[in-house]
């Protein structure tokens, strides 16, 4: 309670300081939540998968039955972790089981996501790029269709975000705690949608950056290899229910991942570089989708000024000004958006690749 009091505190304390931001950022969060929340019930989707759930989950609730798996993947034959279900829980019986329920509070998670890439993009480069970034996002036509039914794969760009801040913290503050955020945040991810194992490279390769970086300090790698430890025994402790089911099954669930990440299918490769020549249309098309409200003809011209932002503010802009956190922050959001989800847009198509990248496309 004294902790939930001291941020009160601390909130007030910086709106008061800091009344205009405050402003912005207000009216920001309030056409987030009216994007999102107006006439739910009558615009939410709620169609076969979504039904599924809701009975699902209010068999959970009713009877009594225990979920070890979640929803089933639209190709590939395989199945999600049940945390997905295990959220929409709440919501579902607060709402006297109406799917209207977990549709509000997926959309209520939309809004705070709104609300993470303003805190994130105001810590990483100022309040103005916070500020638009957050605007940008609240606008997004693609981004607010799926926040406003519950969906498993509606709740990953919250996740994605989480877990990559967590990884800023862990990296730059030596925040050893957020390696138990990190994990948390992941299994979420990968029970959203298996297309969260992308995050992977990036988790691995901050993790050694890290370990590096401390390899001097005994405590330090003390307290890192502890945490982390801890990170991976609550990722292990959330998935298990997903283990255990396919442990009973024959690992039937496990050898269908296999498959669907070595062999080519409809929505993913593990060979993107046959489709390199898509690179280009499919960079166009997911920028079109979130930011100019499926316009093609300005979906065409905004990545290209996109692109020459970015090209602008990595090698003039930092170089200039020689701001290293904001060369660092660059550094993990590259390592993500800028090698990972070239790859996300040169082997995945559909609306899921694109609502997962929206919050980079926003940074």
């Amino acid at each position: 309670m004294e902790k939930i009091k001291k941020i009160l505190r601390s909130a007030i304390s910086w709106v008061k300081k800091n009344p205009q931001e405050a402003f912005f950022l207000g009216v920001i969060l309030l056409i987030a939540s009216v994007l999102r929340l107006y006439k739910i019930s009558e615009y939410m989707t709620f169609l076969g998968d979504e039904g599924r759930d809701a009975i699902i989950v209010r068999r959970l609730l009713v009877e009594a039955d225990l979920i070890l798996i979640g929803p089933g993947t639209s190709i590939g034959n395989m199945y999600l972790g049940p945390l997905y279900y295990y959220m929409i829980a709440i919501p579902l019986l607060l709402a006297n089981f109406s799917p209207v329920g977990p549709a509000v509070f997926i959309a209520l998670l939309g809004v705070a996501t709104v609300f993470g890439v303003y805190y994130v993009g105001r810590e990483w480069f100022g309040k103005y790029a916070g500020l638009a970034a957050s605007f940008l996002y609240s606008l997004s036509s693609v981004v607010i269709i799926y926040s406003r039914s519950s969906w498993n794969p509606n709740i990953m760009p919250a996740f994605a975000l989480t877990a990559v801040y967590s990884l800023w913290r862990i990296w730059q503050r030596r925040q050893w705690k957020w390696l138990l955020l990190l994990g948390t945040s992941f299994a979420f991810m990968l029970q959203s949608h298996y297309l969260g194992l992308l995050l992977v490279p990036t988790i691995g390769l901050f993790w050694i950056i890290t370990f590096f970086e401390i390899r001097k300090s005994k405590l330090e790698i003390k307290n890192f290899v502890k945490y982390s430890f801890l990170g991976l025994g609550i990722f292990v402790f959330l998935m298990s229910p997903l283990a255990i089911f396919d442990a009973r099954h024959g690992w039937n669930n496990l050898s269908s991942i296999k498959k669907f990440f070595a062999e080519r299918q409809e929505t993913v490769s593990a060979r993107p570089w046959n489709a390199l020549p898509k690179f280009i249309p499919l960079s166009e098309k997911i920028t079109t989708r979130l930011v100019t409200g499926k316009d093609e003809g300005a979906g065409g011209k905004v990545t290209l000024i996109v692109s020459l932002g970015v090209f602008w503010l990595t090698f003039f802009a930092l170089k200039k000004r020689g701001q290293e956190v904001n060369k660092k922050a660059l550094l993990l959001i590259f390592s993500w958006s800028g090698n990972l989800r070239p790859l996300l847009r040169v082997f995945l198509c559909g609306p899921i690749s694109s609502y997962w990248c929206g919050t980079w496309v926003y940074k």
